[in-house]
């Protein structure tokens, strides 16, 4: 009888141990479960040459130098400077120089077009600094713009009035833009360099340069933007701009309610006894 029931018993145990080692683990995941991406993190701690390859069809930057006249009040007058500010003039009889060759910034007149995209097909390492040079019609005053290398910013957030811009994995690119008389010599002297910080989809009007003349004073205003076209739509949410006096789709209620100020409602006067 004693033997039937060890028999018995022991039949049980190895039973159990078979039904133990057909029992899936709940508490890890299968060994080939793959790891979800959501198209926010797949750039962490990547380099700016595979972030510009992979998440922008298109990115570039424009800059436009433009002169902005104001009259000052009589006692606002400071003495002439010397340098001479005109809008530089084309002559419609002459050919116009080719564009300088991939990666170097293409300047037109006043106007500047940089394709980062093609600096980067050449400069796979994204480290060059490049330069560019405008004149004055008169060519008395100079401009030499520096453009840095592209770096990327994990995440930013500005306020613009209402506005909050917030980015993710998003360029940033550092323009230092020098004016000089034709006069000085170039190579030993440069002026002290206006930096530019541009960021993506934010453009941004700097002075880099004053001058005046009697009661007149000269502004000159470098108009930049830095832009493109994501790869992806999924990326479409590293770059947003969250205008927080309206009303938020129901796709952003999340990040409006994360980000954009409550506002309360004013408290009521008491009323009139």
């Amino acid at each position: 009888m004693n033997n039937i029931l060890k028999t018995v018993a022991l039949a049980s145990v190895v039973a159990a141990l078979a039904a133990c080692a057909q029992k899936p683990n709940q508490d890890k995941p299968a060994l080939t479960a793959t790891a979800k991406t959501d198209g926010l993190d797949v750039f962490q701690d990547k380099s700016a040459p595979f972030i510009l390859k992979e998440k922008y069809k298109t990115l570039s930057a424009t800059c436009k130098l433009t002169a902005v006249e104001t009259t000052l009040p009589q006692a606002e007058v400071l003495p002439p400077n010397a340098v001479a500010v005109s809008a530089e003039g084309t002559d419609p009889g002459a050919t116009p120089p080719p564009p300088p060759p991939v990666p170097q910034p293409v300047v037109e007149g006043l106007n500047l077009s940089y394709d980062l995209k093609a600096q980067a097909a050449a400069d796979a390492d994204l480290k060059k600094v490049l330069k560019a040079t405008m004149k004055s019609a008169d060519e008395k005053t100079i401009f030499s713009l520096f453009l840095k290398p592209l770096e990327f910013i994990p995440n930013s957030s500005e306020k613009v009035g209402p506005i909050i811009r917030l980015r993710k994995h998003s360029p940033r690119l550092a323009i230092l833009v020098s004016v000089n008389d034709a006069t000085d010599d170039l190579s030993k002297t440069i002026n002290p360099a206006v930096v530019i910080l541009l960021n993506e989809s934010a453009p941004l009007d700097t002075v880099v340069r004053t001058s005046t003349t009697g009661n007149v004073r000269t502004d000159l205003v470098m108009g930049c933007t830095l832009a493109g076209e994501m790869a992806k739509p999924e990326y479409k949410n590293q770059n947003l701009d969250l205008d927080c006096s309206k009303e938020p789709t129901e796709e952003l209620k999340a990040v409006y309610k994360a980000n954009c100020p409550i506002v309360s409602n004013p408290p009521q006067p008491a009323p009139i006894q």
